[in-house]
């Protein structure tokens, strides 16, 4: 079967209501998912005082993943001051509800963002996630990204895994990457 596959980019202003409970309820069911993966949560407070922290940060943008008519998932974008200095974007959460998995709505979203978007992403996998650490490398190198070199990244934090991509043969800011 054939889904429509749509992202949708939302300012944070333009989600009230309906759209806002939809965004919280789907980032609690986002980080109890992380949890039964980690145990700890990099990071303090409830799950709905982490979502009211994202939602107010001033620098992201939420895209909604649509299969259809049906929000099946959202990714989190921005800048970050502890990512690459070269970064253009800043994966902060991403999440595809689990009755939308493997229909490839957060693949296509990636690869549409790449391409119309940045050369150099960055993002922090949690340690024990080893699925969604091998599928962001799988995903990025089907956009042409390389990954960066740890040491080109800041620090990494004991749960956490910080990765770093860069479109292959491009340029940004003069520099060839």
């Amino acid at each position: 079967m054939k889904h429509e596959r749509t992202a949708e980019a939302a300012g944070k202003e333009s989600l009230t209501g309906d759209s806002r409970q939809l965004a919280a309820g789907m980032y609690c069911e986002y980080l109890s998912e992380l949890r039964q993966i980690q145990g700890d949560l990099p990071g303090q407070g409830t799950f709905m005082e982490r979502f009211e922290s994202v939602w107010e940060a001033e620098d992201t943008v939420w895209h909604f993943l649509y299969d259809g008519k049906d929000v099946a998932g959202f990714v989190v974008i921005g800048l970050y001051p502890n990512c690459h200095p070269a970064a253009d974007y800043y994966i902060e959460e991403a999440y595809v509800s689990p009755s939308f998995r493997g229909r490839g709505l957060m693949k296509d979203f990636i690869l549409r963002h790449t391409r119309e978007h940045g050369t150099v992403y960055c993002m922090f996998v949690l340690t024990k996630n080893v699925k969604a650490s091998a599928y962001w490398d799988y995903v990025f190198s089907l956009a042409g990204y390389e990954p960066l070199l740890l040491s080109e990244v800041a620090k990494p934090e004991p749960l956490l895994v910080q990765k770093g991509y860069r479109a292959k043969e491009k340029k940004r800011k003069g520099w060839t990457l």
